[in-house]
């Protein structure tokens, strides 16, 4: 597929190269902008699976930041049995600020044993 991916406000685009067709695949919530959009990288690790197919999005409603996330199909369209949910504070609550990058980074879980 010979997509673009692109944001405008608060609305992230797909954009077709071979066919010109523009279709909106996200909105985000009343009182957001969209500020960035970013996939997750593919890796060659043996758990990497689909993570191309995740897209982060970052919001900002002029005080406050807030992330989501949305998951394509192959097609390039939205997987509507993906649950996607919306973080605006960290782990502590505290709000965060207008987000200037984000990196997808993958949580590994060792059961250390007895070594």
């Amino acid at each position: 597929n010979n997509f673009l991916f692109y944001a405008d406000n608060n609305t992230v685009y797909r954009y077709n190269m071979l066919s010109g067709d523009n279709v909106t695949i996200y909105k985000a919530p009343s009182g957001y902008e969209i500020t960035m959009i970013k996939f997750r990288s593919e890796d060659s690790h043996i758990y990497s699976g689909d993570l191309g197919l995740y897209m982060s999005i970052a919001l900002y409603d002029g005080t406050n930041g807030a992330i989501t996330e949305i998951k394509l199909n192959t097609a390039g369209d939205v997987d509507k049995n993906f649950v996607q949910l919306l973080y605006d504070k960290d782990d502590d609550g505290k709000k965060w600020g207008k987000i200037k990058d984000m990196q997808f980074a993958r949580d590994y879980i060792y059961d250390r044993g007895d070594f």
